[in-house]
């Protein structure tokens, strides 16, 4: 996993965790691009890309498409935390919105294995030109069904509570 992170929080927390939870919902971790950013709203917010735009960042040129084979997702945390109680509802929803994002990286690895051939079901836009609400898309629709199997099988925010707590930690110390 090629990680770039642009917060306060120290990568040897942020890195175990997000291995974890593409462990959790069996996804390909080696090959991505994972770009952890900061921002002033108050909750956790994610985007998967099967290709990368190189914006920002030291030694790379700018506007450069780059090309992974693993994907890439940008995962963003809120700059500011309220209270303790906040830093660990944080980090929980942290770590679920990062299962969700490696759901649609393994959809990209599937897509990747078979180039000419359209695999999964992907939202298009209807007649009236606009596409469906999110909740109804198809690869929301997998990216949570995959999510909650995975809580089934046991690989929820218990599985991950070291990491997890961790990061709350590190997310009351940032806040201070």
């Amino acid at each position: 996993m090629k990680f770039y992170n642009n917060t306060k929080i120290p990568d040897e927390i942020l890195q175990p965790l997000l291995a974890k939870a593409g462990r959790a919902v069996h996804t390909k971790t080696t090959e991505t691009i994972v770009q952890v950013n900061s921002a002033r709203s108050g909750s956790v917010s994610g985007k998967a890309y099967a290709y990368w735009w190189a914006k920002g960042f030291r030694g790379l040129p700018k506007g450069k498409k780059i090309k992974t084979d693993g994907g890439m997702f940008s995962i963003t945390l809120p700059r500011f935390g309220c209270t303790p109680e906040d830093s660990l509802r944080i980090a929980t929803r942290f770590f679920n919105v990062a299962c969700h994002e490696w759901v649609h990286i393994r959809d990209f690895q599937e897509e990747k294995k078979r180039p000419y051939a359209r695999v999964l079901p992907w939202a298009e836009r209807g007649e009236s030109g606009r596409r469906a609400n999110w909740k109804n898309r198809p690869e929301e629709q997998r990216a949570e069904f995959a999510c909650a199997d995975a809580k089934l099988r046991g690989k929820d925010e218990n599985w991950a509570y070291e990491e997890i707590m961790a990061l709350a930690i590190a997310l009351d110390e940032a806040r201070k």
